[in-house]
């Protein structure tokens, strides 16, 4: 029990930071990021 208890207080800060909700709003705001057209495709599309 004592080696569990060891590993939960290294672990700790680790877990802490990777499920603050500052943290998962930054990490979801870069993955849902919106895809940016370059402007000679949607030139492209117009013409079309």
């Amino acid at each position: 029990m004592e080696n569990v208890m060891n590993w939960f207080k290294f672990l700790n800060p680790i877990f802490g930071f990777l499920f603050c909700p500052v943290t998962i709003v930054f990490l979801w705001s870069i993955w849902n990021a919106p895809v940016i057209q370059s402007v000679p495709e949607l030139i492209e599309e117009s013409q079309l």
